[in-house]
């Protein structure tokens, strides 16, 4: 394997872990604050933040299948 190519998608699975992470963080931070101000919290407000929770959760599992494969190998 190429390792430009491989330093690459690594680096690609860093980002999308790192963004999938401040995303939950900001949707997170978001609810509390609403909270904390009396706002209700809406069911698709919740299914945002599940959402993102779920893209994060994608991007770690990723990166930990690349990283197996790589010591596999």
């Amino acid at each position: 394997m190429n390792p430009v190519t491989t330093t690459e998608n690594r680096r690609r699975l860093e980002f999308e872990c790192d963004e999938a992470t401040r995303d939950v963080i900001l949707k997170s931070s978001v609810l509390v604050d609403m909270v904390d101000k009396g706002f209700d919290i809406k069911a698709h407000q919740l299914g945002r933040l599940r959402d993102a929770v779920h893209r994060r959760d994608a991007a770690i599992a990723a990166k930990r299948a690349a990283r197996e494969h790589r010591s596999n190998s």
